[in-house]
């Protein structure tokens, strides 16, 4: 099993090389913590739409990249705690 995965390994490591330079570049990534009350859902999305759009068009050429960060994607329940406790974490 070793073996395959070292073999699969260095032919993945292989395809990613032969792609450095057409689909491949170094970015500094950047977190945009999006919160906002619960009514405002779509203004949200819109927000998120804005940062992906703007990654797509400008992220290769300024190496930056804006990650969306918000409670619906990036945080997960939890028992015993208070909502905005498992948040704060």
């Amino acid at each position: 099993m070793y073996a395959v995965c070292s073999i699969s390994c260095l032919a993945f490591r292989k395809a990613v090389l032969s792609l450095q330079g057409k689909y491949i570049y170094t970015a500094n990534v950047y977190k945009v913590f999006l919160a906002s009350p619960s009514d405002v859902a779509k203004k949200r999305q819109i927000a998120r739409d804005v940062i992906q759009k703007w990654n797509g068009l400008h992220s290769e050429d300024s190496g930056i990249v804006f990650q969306a960060v918000g409670w619906e994607t990036h945080s997960y329940s939890a028992m015993g705690e208070r909502a905005q406790g498992v948040l704060n974490k």
